[in-house]
This record gives structure tokens, C-alpha cells and sequence, in this order.
């Protein structure tokens, strides 16, 4: 996912609960979604009695700088 590092509004919602620019928001998003597939994968693991291990690598991001 490709975001620009727009600001929050400060009367927002996000940045009431911290979020200062909506990469944050994304990127939160994708670790929130992450630990649900996550946690679901375990639990059918676990049903099925497999012994798969399921991991999820979150990759940081990187900001593009382009001169004027």
C-alpha cells in the first residue's frame, strides 16, 4: 500500500485517538488485519490439528522526497 503522509485534521477523530498523519491510520489497519488473519489461522490450525506455523511480516514504510 502506497499512502502520502496527508495531516490529520486536529478536530478529527484520528487525531483524537492519536493518529497524527493517515499513513498511521493505514498502517494500523493492515497490523490490526494482520493479527485477525493471524489469530483465525491459528485457531483453524488448532481445529485441524496441523503443524503449520502461519507468520505475517509487516514491511516499513519508506517516504519519497522529491525536489522542487
Amino acid at each position: 500500500m502506497v499512502q502520502l503522509p496527508e495531516v490529520t485534521d486536529e478536530k478529527s477523530e484520528a487525531r483524537k485517538a492519536g493518529y497524527e498523519n493517515i499513513c498511521q491510520i493505514g498502517e494500523e489497519r493492515i497490523r490490526r488485519a494482520g493479527e485477525r488473519i493471524r489469530n483465525e489461522e491459528l485457531e483453524r490450525i488448532e481445529n485441524e490439528e496441523l503443524g503449520i506455523i502461519f507468520s505475517i511480516q509487516i514491511i516499513p514504510h519508506f517516504t519519497l522526497l522529491i525536489p522542487h
